[in-house]
């Protein structure tokens, strides 16, 4: 119910903040991802009807106004800072702790070949020929930034090398390149992460490479994960009836909650 509860007052101040943003327009919010999907009253339970009704008319704010509050399937161990994503630094959106287990989310791994990763480069106007090599800062402990890697470990950018030169691609567009679920991951050539040490291996040999990409997430990993969230609701004490807040103040730094109606 926590979960659900934190959910319901994120959807309600994402729309409200959505619904300033867009005061000229001729819609507030749209149904799809472009905003927030909404299936029609199928798509509603009791038990989300309940945390609407709990939390009515909570909203999240910074600096007086609603926040943008945005959130994702699963974060994958740390979610990120805004300005490594959006390149906007939004002071309540910072990486923190995740505590997602989703057996499918948190963890995931794609195989594919040298070959096939040079096709869809290609495909996105990114080919640079047969490929050699991938400058890329090995996937670490979350919390320590790098120059291509965020707070979290999420890609900022990374550099494929081939034979006919090397092209630098931001971690979004390679995200949408190879069709993975995050931007946190890893490339492991001709090593399967599954048996081995764990250790990155960005170099190809040429011959019938298989690439294992190892990633953790899902979504753009800013503001609360959801998968996180339900983790954080099982947590909370049978007495607790206002966890739900606990759980907005973990994953939106320095917000403040208000009963507005």
């Amino acid at each position: 119910a926590a979960a659900l509860e934190a959910q319901a007052v994120a959807a309600r101040t994402y729309a409200l903040h959505t619904m300033e943003q867009n005061k000229g327009k001729f819609y507030d919010v749209s149904n799809s991802t472009d905003h927030q999907v909404y299936s029609g009253v199928s798509g509603e339970s009791q038990a989300t009807t309940n945390a609407v009704n709990k939390t009515k008319g909570v909203v999240m704010l910074y600096d007086q106004r609603p926040i943008n509050a945005l959130f994702h399937s699963d974060g994958g161990g740390y979610t990120e800072d805004s300005v490594n994503v959006w390149g906007s630094d939004v002071p309540y959106l910072k990486g923190v702790k995740d505590f997602s287990t989703g057996t499918s989310t948190s963890n995931w791994t794609v195989t594919t070949s040298r070959q096939a990763l040079e096709s869809k480069l290609n495909a996105a106007s990114k080919g640079v020929g047969k490929l050699k090599s991938i400058q890329l800062t090995p996937l670490g402990k979350p919390g320590q930034q790098t120059s291509d890697r965020g707070v979290s470990g999420r890609i900022k950018s990374a550099t494929f090398i081939g034979t006919s030169g090397k092209t630098t691609v931001d971690g979004d567009a390679l995200r949408s390149i190879l069709g993975l679920k995050s931007t946190l991951f890893d490339f492991y050539v001709n090593h399967n992460p599954a048996k081995g040490t764990g250790k990155a291996y960005h170099s190809f040999t040429g011959k019938n490479d298989t690439v294992y990409i190892k990633g953790h997430g899902w979504g753009h990993g800013l503001g609360m994960s959801q998968w996180g969230a339900a983790e954080m609701a099982k947590r909370a004490n049978p007495g607790d009836i206002n966890y739900y807040q606990t759980i907005l103040r973990h994953y939106y730094s320095g917000i403040t909650l208000k009963k507005m109606y």
